[in-house]
């Protein structure tokens, strides 16, 4: 199993209304996981290439807001952290980067 952490943030401009008014969500191969702002989600995955986004849906709303999908391969035994930002607008969306390992 691979272990896989993503954090979800907002833009700084965006981030009050967001915070406010929009749930964060993680996909992993299609599947939506609710995330919390500033708090890394985490799980555990197969090894191998997935297909990861995150996004967000407005209180009330079914859709999600602000996908960007990503192929990443995963590694056995191995903990892979992502951080998933927007731009600087509320539906700018939502660009998942690898944070290197130290």
């Amino acid at each position: 199993m691979a272990s896989l952490k993503i954090m979800v943030r907002s833009h700084w401009l965006s981030s009050m209304l967001l915070r406010i008014f929009a749930r964060p969500v993680v996909l992993i191969d299609g599947t939506e996981y609710l995330a919390n702002w500033g708090v890394p989600w985490t799980g555990n995955v197969e090894a191998g290439d997935h297909i990861l986004g995150a996004g967000i849906r407005y209180r009330g709303t079914s859709g999600v807001l602000g996908v960007s999908l990503r192929t990443v391969t995963l590694s056995n035994d191995r903990e892979t952290v992502l951080s998933a930002r927007n731009g600087v607008l509320n539906h700018s969306p939502f660009h998942l980067e690898e944070v290197p390992r130290n």
